[in-house]
Formats: C-alpha cells, sequence, structure tokens
C-alpha cells in the first residue's frame, strides 16, 4: 500500500491520458500522506535510522532481487512489528482515519 501510494499523483492532479484510451489516475490524499509520513517515521526509528538498512527497506519496496534473504528477514522483521504496535496496517489505519482519530 505504501509503495503505491507514493506513486501517487497529488489530490487535484489532472488526468492520466494514454493513446489507446483514458484512465484516472489514483490520488494522493491528505490521509494518504499521513499515512506515508506515519510509515516513514514508524521505519526509521525500527531500523533506528541506519542508512544501510534504510537502503534495503527501500529495495524490498520495489522489489529487488538483490537483497540477502537475511538482511531482508531482519528488516521486516524490526519493521513489522512497529507497524503493528503503530497500527500501520492498511485497513486498520484508515478504518481509524475515516472514523476519526483520537485527540
Amino acid at each position: 500500500m505504501y509503495a503505491e501510494l507514493r506513486q501517487s499523483e497529488p489530490t487535484g492532479a489532472s488526468d492520466i491520458y494514454f493513446e489507446l484510451g483514458e484512465r484516472r489516475s489514483q490520488r494522493l490524499t491528505p490521509n494518504g500522506v499521513e499515512f506515508c509520513i506515519d510509515v516513514e517515521h514508524a521505519t526509521t526509528k525500527a531500523l533506528e535510522g541506519n542508512p544501510a538498512l534504510m537502503d534495503v527497506w527501500k529495495k524490498l519496496l520495489t522489489a529487488d532481487s538483490g537483497v540477502e534473504i537475511d538482511t531482508a528477514t531482519t528488516v521486516t522483521r524490526l519493521c513489522g512489528e512497529l507497524y503493528i504496535q503503530r497500527g500501520l496496517e492498511p485497513g486498520e489505519y484508515f478504518r481509524h482515519v475515516k472514523r476519526g482519530r483520537a485527540a
């Protein structure tokens, strides 16, 4: 979900037109921006800002096959634990946003 949101057009962006037809682009809403920021903050905390691990995380987002399995497992475990603690599973996260966050 995070990777798709980061590639989305900002809210109010114009439609994307293709030669074979017309397609509406996915829009990045304010809630989507907040989700991306929350994921990025959680990732930085989980990986303790380690540049090498942050690079691995970015490669995992793009399904880069050049990542060692042990390193990928470590990054996934560290980030996954914090994502769960912070409610960053998209279905959970956006359900709370839709209902309104507690102040």
